[in-house]
């Protein structure tokens, strides 16, 4: 009976000499080093694949001792995708020295190793989230996110709150919604996440040539010239 199955490496790289994709796999006891059959080139899915039987037995004494069989695992491993310039991987700057000819690479900020083949974990080192953020790590670099029960507001995480604890001001109309947060339906006047902020006043007006903007508690009006003589003399 046969075995397969595609599993991802976790290190990979390119030998100098012969362009052929590598990992080191355990067998038995020992742990040996596969080449791929064929080779590969930078930016391009490589596969690896390793053959090895097992003996192969059923639960006969006598199978056990007079028949041991052996039979094939096929297995198959998968390289991802990675910029690869013949020399570095990720974008890293290629040198070499002048004695010996040996390369070695310069790397960008997140990645490391001789090759630029390591990505850096950057939660771990030295990621920079602000106060109510997680860091979540991805391959090349990493993002900072609110922490579970907290909401985005510009650059800051704060608390989510529900309309039951009344967070909508200057008469705003509050409405829950599906993620546990909640959304103000700010007035004529107000604006920002809890309707906190007053609108400049006639700022955004849309008044037109001929009408006076005035302000009121709410935002603002447009009056004509009647109007304003009205409104002057009340």
């Amino acid at each position: 009976m046969s075995e397969g199955g595609t599993k991802p490496l976790r290190i990979i790289f390119y030998g100098f000499g012969k362009s052929f994709l590598s990992a080191g796999r355990p067998f038995a006891s020992e742990r040996k080093t596969i080449d791929s059959e064929s080779p590969i080139s930078g930016q391009a899915w490589g596969v690896l694949r390793s053959r090895r039987k097992r003996r192969q037995i059923d639960d006969d004494t006598a199978t056990k001792i007079l028949l041991p069989r052996l039979n094939p695992i096929d297995q198959k491993y998968e390289s991802w995708n990675v910029p690869y310039d013949g020399c570095c991987y990720n974008g890293g700057t290629c040198f070499t020295t002048d004695k010996t000819h040996e390369k070695w690479c310069a790397c960008q900020k997140s990645f490391a190793g001789r090759f630029c083949e390591i990505d850096v974990d950057e939660c771990v080192r030295d990621a920079k989230c602000k106060e109510h953020e997680v860091c979540i790590n991805f391959y090349g670099g990493h993002n900072c996110t609110c922490a579970p029960n907290f909401v985005r507001e510009g650059e800051y995480c704060i608390p989510k709150m529900t309309c039951s604890e009344f967070p909508c001001l200057n008469g705003a109309e509050c409405e829950d919604t599906s993620s546990g947060d909640f959304i103000c339906r700010c007035p004529l006047g107000f604006l920002g996440r809890i309707c906190d902020k007053r609108i400049p006043e006639c700022e955004d007006s849309s008044c037109s040539k001929d009408e006076t903007c005035v302000s009121t508690e709410t935002g603002y009006k447009c009056l004509k010239p009647d109007e304003l003589t009205s409104e002057a003399s009340f």
